[in-house]
């Protein structure tokens, strides 16, 4: 057995959070000196102050780290488990949501010259998360690994962040249900295109107006399907709603690089460069 300062230094805690853990019943010492009042802590203690940090790192709090090594029944620990578990995909759903809002921030920030109008940034973030573009998906999570694997293996990656021009015009003049109709069809024709593509490429509908679509192809190849898929999408035909409706749309393409950390680099540098073609072609 040791005393608890050095039992505190091996596991690089504090004494004070060893007389904590005594406190609230989570972790007593092996042996209490009546005379000196010394705590001693030994190999079992070691066992149990691993599965408290374990679970700490794991987000759990003390009283739920405590119901769980006390516990002796199955599934009252998984139902303990699966509540946790809900209560971190909740937490992961805000992260994302904030990450998104922040990665338009950026865009927006990069495009302003002078004077950051927060009234703007803050009205367009809204914006974009009512109208659904920040999605149900988990576009980060889902498309990271695919992003992780192409750069360690050093092959080609590319992500195509595809938004609608002037939609929000179209939404006013002609209504949301027509609205609907035209994202509809536009999907329907990124995806026809895509079939025809040979290769690993995705596509996923982010709602509001904007579409991501990942290749493994070089930045060449994909810039010139991506401008034949921009004219089918020129092309397609809503004279069955209304002949003055017309629709085209713009893409910012970014290729992995060393300076991507994580796909959301990735997916940052693409919308930085889809609000750029987009001002360009203004």
């Amino acid at each position: 057995m040791i005393i608890i300062g050095q039992f505190a230094k091996d596991n690089n805690i504090t004494v004070k959070t060893l007389h904590h853990y005594e406190k609230v019943g989570l972790l007593n010492p092996l042996k209490v000196d009546t005379e000196t009042g010394y705590r001693y802590y030994g190999d079992i203690s070691q066992d149990d102050l691993d599965i408290i940090l374990f679970l700490k790192e794991l987000g759990f709090s003390l009283s739920e780290i405590k119901s769980s090594i006390n516990e002796f029944e199955l599934d009252s620990i998984l139902d303990l488990f699966a509540f946790k578990l809900d209560n971190l995909q909740n937490d992961t759903d805000l992260i994302e949501s904030r990450i998104f809002k922040i990665q338009n921030i950026l865009s927006s920030l990069h495009l302003s010259k002078n004077n950051i109008n927060w009234k703007g940034i803050v009205k367009m973030s809204k914006e974009t998360t009512d109208s659904g573009n920040y999605g149900k998906g988990r576009l980060i999570e889902s498309r990271d690994k695919a992003f992780k694997e192409a750069k360690a293996g050093g092959s080609q990656f590319c992500l195509v962040v595809l938004d609608l021009d002037h939609f929000q015009k179209i939404n006013d003049d002609f209504g949301y249900s027509v609205g609907d109709q035209i994202l509809d069809r536009t999907y329907s024709e990124i995806s026809a295109y895509i079939k025809t593509v040979e290769g690993n490429i995705s596509t996923e509908y982010r709602g509001g107006d904007e579409y991501h679509l990942t290749f493994t192809k070089s930045p060449k190849e994909v810039a010139l399907l991506i401008s034949t898929l921009l004219d089918n999408i020129v092309k397609v035909d809503y004279s069955d709603i209304d002949e003055d409706i017309k629709v085209s749309a713009t893409a910012g393409i970014v290729a992995v690089s060393k300076k991507h950390k994580s796909y959301s680099d990735l997916l940052q540098d693409a919308s930085i460069k889809l609000y750029e073609n987009k001002n360009r072609n203004r």
